[in-house]
């Protein structure tokens, strides 16, 4: 079967299962004359784990089943919260990048290197931000059958920002580095080598996060392969 069509399969069991679980989670009350609907909480993690178990049956390789956990994952309420508070982040990167613009003359690119990427960081999240709200609402699958090359323009602007973001803070990494703890004051000597302390500290923890955030992505999607590879914990079984 053509990976396409699994993929499509595997999108039409998802949406009939949370179709089915969404039916099934309302319960209406009456309270006081008055008729209210409560929502029932049936284990987010435990729809998690059957949807990854549906889609183990509906891929062959290791990358597909990757790229069906991103799926799954990302329209997760927590993942989406996350996002909303790197989206944060970046905007508060953008500013630093504004506000600091002349104040590291030692380095005049960190400023710089701030604002770009804060500009692309933001526009990636919210570009993922979108994306999830597509696939958390089936949208996304009605646009795939329909016109599948917006599926692709999608997919390859992703690819795209996500590249650059990658060079951007390698190239920045190596700027802010290359003048490791620079003086928060000019000295009378050199009246340009200096660094404004908060900005100099910000772009560090900002590169530590951004790091610590793609090794935790590329961990995990390891571990992935491995489990997908080498075990049977994403077989279905009777829960």
């Amino acid at each position: 079967m053509d990976p396409s069509e699994k993929r499509k399969k595997f999108s039409l069991t998802r949406m009939a299962y949370q179709s089915t679980q969404s039916t099934a989670s309302m319960l209406s009350t009456e309270s006081d004359g008055n008729t209210w609907t409560r929502s029932i909480e049936l284990g987010e993690s435990n729809e998690i784990l059957v949807q990854l178990r549906e889609l183990n049956k509906d891929v062959d390789s290791s990358m597909e089943f990757v790229c069906g956990v991103d799926d799954i994952i990302c329209t997760t309420i927590p993942v989406n919260i996350g996002l909303a508070a790197l989206g944060i982040l970046a905007i508060v990167e953008t500013t630093f990048g504004i506000r600091h613009l002349s104040h590291c003359p030692v380095e005049p690119r960190i400023p710089i290197f701030l604002f770009v990427g804060g500009c692309f960081g933001l526009l990636k999240i919210i570009h993922m931000l979108y994306t999830n709200y597509r696939n958390r609402k089936l949208s996304m699958y009605v646009a795939e059958s329909n016109n599948r090359n917006i599926q692709r323009t999608f997919q390859a602007v992703d690819a795209i920002l996500s590249s650059f973001l990658i060079c951007w803070h390698a190239v920045g990494a190596y700027w802010a580095l290359s003048v490791w703890r620079p003086n928060s004051v000019p000295p009378l000597h050199e009246p340009n080598n200096w660094c404004h302390q908060g900005l100099y500290v910000f772009t560090l923890v900002q590169l530590a996060i951004s790091a610590a955030l793609l090794a935790g992505r590329l961990l995990s999607q390891c571990c992935l392969i491995v489990c997908f590879s080498c075990t049977d914990v994403f077989e279905s079984h009777e829960i």
